[in-house]
């Protein structure tokens, strides 16, 4: 796209791209120099300028077809502190382009394992692929509960709907504690003869949380 702003005087002026503008369909600004908006998104394409009398000033920018991606994220609803949990990730792309740069990143888990779904093995999520990756981490005892953690996908493209590009997981922790004390009941003196019958009592208690 391309602003061409002839004849007019010198000055200082603002010009911003707006609803009266026309439209720009399903392409997204990409890139431009706008000082209003993050470069990593621009929701316009505007720019402050300085013209000198008699000058042309032309301001261009980059547009893109969006993707519009999307993570599901499930695991076990709940674990014993001390054992490996396994998450597995469903993402898709609901936008008008295929998507390059996928990155999955989990807080806790790390970077989860791409499992499968390029179909054609072009490393770009396509609108009708659906990948999946997988994930394991090791619960430990300095861990809270419940254990919740937040998982999220980008690309390199403009995002539609970034709001579920984000999915957390809750599981619930618990502790498994056995106790065992052993007492002997009979002979009282702890003296028993070849041939005798020698009693104790063996009490089991479950200092844990769990059965």
């Amino acid at each position: 796209g391309l602003y061409d702003f002839v004849g007019l005087t010198a000055g200082f002026y603002c010009v911003r791209y707006g609803p009266l503008d026309p439209a720009l369909g399903f392409l997204v600004p990409f890139s431009d120099d706008d000082p209003t908006e993050p470069s990593s998104a621009p929701l316009t394409s505007s720019d402050n300028f300085t013209l000198c009398a008699d000058c042309t000033y032309i301001h261009s920018f980059q547009v893109a077809t969006p993707v519009d991606l999307y993570i599901e994220k499930s695991g076990p609803a709940s674990t014993v502190v001390g054992q490996t949990v396994t998450y597995t990730y469903t993402v898709g792309n609901l936008g008008f382009t295929a998507a390059t740069g996928v990155t999955v990143l989990d807080d806790v888990c790390g970077a989860p394992a791409y499992v499968s779904g390029d179909t054609d093995l072009d490393g770009e999520l396509d609108i009708d692929e659906v990948w999946t990756y997988t994930c394991n981490c090791t619960v430990t005892g300095t861990a809270p509960n419940p254990l919740v953690n937040v998982v999220e996908v980008t690309s390199i493209q403009p995002d539609l709907d970034p709001l579920d590009n984000v999915d957390t997981w809750s599981i619930d922790l618990y502790t498994a504690g056995i106790q065992v004390e052993k007492e002997l009941v009979e002979p009282g003196d702890g003296e028993a003869c070849i041939g005798e019958t020698v009693y104790f009592t063996v009490t089991v208690t479950n200092n844990g949380t769990i059965p």
